[in-house]
């Protein structure tokens, strides 16, 4: 009996669990919507020759305010590598109407900031349906100080110049000192012909590295870095005919729709790179001077009124023009970090020994001895005071650059900066020599964007 119920109940249950089977449909899973990837088209262009000769770093408002920014949208590909066949694509951009288009859709944004995508794709009689935000973000990055921001020694565009050395003549005039320009082959072509600015520099070179590093988001680049350009003559006060930048930089930064009271209302710079303080030791006339001085510019050489001497005097006060030029940029400008960059070396050949700098004219030169004196009292000791006003003001201090350029220096056999009579033959004047070249640049660049690059991004 009891066997009898137990096979009976085996049966009912078999009989309900193959009703249940022949009833129950397994669970789909939902078929995933399309995939599209997205890019924010760069302000610089997709490659250094795109901004060549007159790069976007010219100072303008427009520029500096315009909130459009051209998205290219991409969602040809497939798992399989394949497009799908015979689909159609409708694309919609926050709350306007679908547009049909192809797998691939541009669309200009007037405002940055988070946006809704959606993306329909109907093949088959089949619709599927993918919606992102995508978030626009643009980072202002702003170039102040001298020749070594502005890209002196490295024009947009190397010119050619027909040279010859003293003593020559000169439309009619007779020189004994400069070298004399009998043709000009082809001009140099600069973004700022004034200040010797150009798209080679390393600030700009960075700014640009940083954008292309990240497709979703874009970089708005100025630079008004003057050569010669000092704290006093140039930031702070009038250089070449130039308004002082910090204040030109307040008013490019005010939008002249809404106007500004205040740093407050400005657009704010996420990044300013300030290079200054050689021409406030005077280090041109340095060069000169010492070039010229046949028993050496140093030591027991130095007089009272030397530049060497008034550079070891302005040495020990520039620490107070930092901080004058501090409280300038609070008072004036909208800025969420500053960056002050060390200086370039170009004293040590690859030989490890500190070179004696020629290529002057008659056969002159900065002797091995007097290039080490200048380096160990007045080049280090400058790089050594702005490391300790940056961090003392709170700002950021960009070092390890000058190490770098250890064994790359004005006589190396691969060196990184400009001779003089590389500036002479590429830009027409002296004032390019010993500046960084293309590739000292390069490696400017490179540490810049080291510590820049993912500080903007947190």
């Amino acid at each position: 009996m009891r066997g009898r119920v137990i096979r009976l109940w085996v049966t009912v249950l078999t009989g309900v669990l193959v009703g249940l089977m022949s009833t129950w449909v397994p669970a789909q899973t939902p078929a995933a919507g399309p995939v599209f990837s997205w890019r924010m088209q760069d302000r610089f262009g997709t490659s250094r020759a795109d901004f060549a000769p007159v790069p976007v770093v010219t100072p303008n408002a427009a520029y500096i305010h315009s909130p459009q920014r051209l998205v290219q949208f991409d969602a040809c590909p497939t798992p399989s590598g394949r497009p799908t066949p015979a689909a159609a694509y409708a694309w919609r951009i926050d709350a306007l109407p679908p547009v049909q288009a192809g797998c691939r859709y541009d669309y200009t944004f007037s405002t940055l900031g988070r946006h809704r995508v959606g993306l329909t794709v109907t093949a088959a009689d089949a619709a599927a349906v993918t919606v992102q935000t995508i978030d626009l973000t643009d980072y202002l990055i702003v170039s102040l100080g001298d020749s070594y921001a502005s890209g002196e020694g490295v024009p947009d565009v190397e010119g050619e110049f027909a040279v010859s050395f003293p003593p020559c003549r000169q439309a009619g005039a007779f020189s004994v000192r400069q070298p004399c320009v009998e043709r000009v082959v082809r001009p140099a072509q600069w973004s700022d012909a004034v200040c010797h600015r150009s798209s080679w520099a390393g600030p700009a070179q960075a700014a640009l590295a940083i954008e292309r590093a990240d497709p979703h988001s874009t970089v708005t680049f100025v630079s008004l870095a003057c050569s010669g350009a000092s704290i006093e003559k140039g930031l702070l006060g009038g250089h070449r005919g130039q308004t002082p930048q910090v204040d030109e930089l307040a008013r490019l930064l005010c939008n002249r729709t809404t106007g500004c009271s205040g740093p407050e209302q400005q657009r704010q710079v996420d990044a300013l790179l300030i290079s200054i303080g050689g021409n406030d030791l005077m280090f041109s006339e340095i060069i000169t001077y010492c070039a010229t001085s046949i028993f050496g510019c140093t030591g027991l050489h130095m007089t009272a009124q030397s530049p060497v001497t008034q550079a070891q005097q302005a040495l020990a006060t520039i620490g107070s023009k930092y901080v004058t030029l501090f409280r300038a940029i609070n008072a004036t400008v909208n800025v969420r970090a500053v960056y002050l960059t060390e200086n370039a070396d170009a004293t040590v050949g690859d030989d490890g020994q500190y070179c004696s700098i020629g290529g002057f004219p008659y056969g002159l030169r900065i002797s091995s001895g007097d290039v080490a004196w200048l380096q160990q009292n007045l080049m280090l000791r400058l790089n050594t005071t702005e490391g300790t006003v940056a961090r003392t003001l709170g700002w950021v201090f960009i070092d390890g650059i000058a190490d770098q350029f250890h064994g790359h220096g004005y006589c190396a056999s691969d060196p990184w900066f400009v001779t003089y009579p590389e500036s002479w033959r590429r830009q027409g004047d002296d004032e390019g020599t010993m500046h960084p070249n293309q590739r000292g640049h390069g490696v400017y660049a490179a540490r810049i964007r080291e510590i820049v690059g993912p500080a903007l991004r947190r």
